[in-house]
């Protein structure tokens, strides 16, 4: 702005008037640009606000596809882990002339809370090991979580109980034998083993203690991602439940440990006089049947166990162990060439279950050998790995 010059005459009345104009005019031009400048940014950030997306967005739960089916023909289950999850199985089709399953499910869900066992008591959490709660007291037995996280079944002392998470109310549920039990999809069936003076059965109950049923005669059971397909095994065979009925498959050798995509069953099959086991693998109706594995990467005799296949259908986790806790972690990918994917670094590994986001979870450290011992998750293509809760144990 140009310097004013000032005259050393004094200002008259009209001087006077001209100045106040200038200055009203020149504060009237501050305020208008004032004016303008605020309407001009408030247009600007109602723009910005309808048009970006809210923060964080709003997560959507979608649940476990079921198939309903009367009571007394032993309804569907889905598959059970230590981990719970709600999300969409993403069980991809593989039958004939089906494109392969490969890579992550699409839409593999969100995993709501795991349990593990750490200082004596079983215990929730979240899925990153945070906000820890202790359930209930105990050293021993197999458990798993609900999908809903409001229970926890426990098998103990040969006694099958459901414990309320929120309340830690205790259920006596059925005698059960050792083996970890399966949960169906809404939270409201268990199902689980027993071993009776007539032979082993696998049985269902409500988690209110109502309803129980056996399904069939065998043991082990394992559940599809879908919760369609029920398998166990019995002497020489592998025995299948579905809505339609139950069907036995024919097997040379001792069945251990069985799963199932709901497509095909996967099973583990020890020769006599305990000959070396082997993975393998057979259609429903007994044909088709293809040896997935039958060498081991260990440099000692193993056995292959702890089957179990993930939310969507995509991979087979599988563990090599033998004496002192030796257990090693593996996954195979469930498509045309079967490839298997080392999970354990250095230390042995025993899995809880696979997560419906995707992930495999386990326990690190072998406790026999006196090693620490932690909660850890993995991908199926063994990146991405990290610790969780320090001290816990299966």
């Amino acid at each position: 702005m140009a310097e004013e010059i000032r005259s050393n005459e004094p200002t008259d009345a009209s001087g006077w008037r001209a100045i106040s104009r200038r200055r009203r005019r020149a504060i009237a031009l501050v305020v208008a640009g004032v004016v303008l400048a605020l309407i001009a940014g408030g247009l600007l950030a109602a723009d910005r606000l309808s048009t970006r997306e809210p923060r964080g967005g709003t997560p959507t739960i979608q649940h476990a596809e079921t198939t309903s089916a009367p009571d007394d023909a032993g309804g569907s289950v889905a598959s059970s882990a230590s981990v719970s999850a709600t999300g969409a199985s993403g069980a991809t089709e593989t039958a004939k002339g089906a494109p392969p399953r490969t890579g992550p499910p699409s839409q593999p869900g969100r995993a709501l809370r795991i349990a593990y066992r750490k200082g004596g008591f079983v215990c929730v959490a979240q899925p990153d090991g945070t906000g820890e709660v202790r359930v209930l007291p105990s050293r021993d037995g197999a458990f798993a979580l609900s999908p809903d996280a409001k229970s926890v079944v426990l098998v103990e002392g040969g006694t099958l109980a459901a414990v309320d998470v929120a309340s830690r109310a205790v259920r006596r549920l059925d005698a059960a034998a050792r083996l970890t039990p399966a949960w169906t999809p809404d939270s409201m069936w268990i199902v689980y083993a027993v071993d009776l003076t007539t032979g082993p059965q696998v049985r269902r109950v409500r988690r209110d203690g109502t309803g129980g049923s056996k399904l069939f005669d065998g043991s082990g059971p394992a559940v599809s991602p879908k919760g369609d397909v029920i398998v166990g095994h019995a002497e020489g065979a592998l025995v299948v439940w579905r809505a339609t009925g139950v069907t036995r498959v024919a097997v040379d050798g001792h069945v251990g440990s069985v799963a199932t995509d709901g497509e095909r069953l996967y099973f583990v099959e020890v020769g006599d006089d305990e000959a070396a086991s082997s993975l393998r693998s057979v259609s429903f109706d007994g044909r088709d049947a293809i040896t997935l594995r039958d060498t081991s990467a260990a440099a000692r005799p193993v056995t292959l166990d702890d089957l179990s296949v993930s939310f969507d259908g995509a991979y087979l986790a599988f563990t090599e162990c033998g004496d002192d806790g030796y257990s090693r972690l593996f996954s195979m990918e469930l498509g045309p060439e079967h490839s298997v994917t080392a999970l354990s670094v250095r230390r042995d590994d025993y899995p809880l279950g696979w997560g419906r986001d995707g992930r495999l979870y386990f326990i690190e450290g072998n406790a026999f050998q006196g090693e620490s011992t932690r909660l850890m998750a993995v991908r199926a293509d063994g990146l991405g790995r990290v610790t969780l809760v320090e001290g816990a144990t299966r």
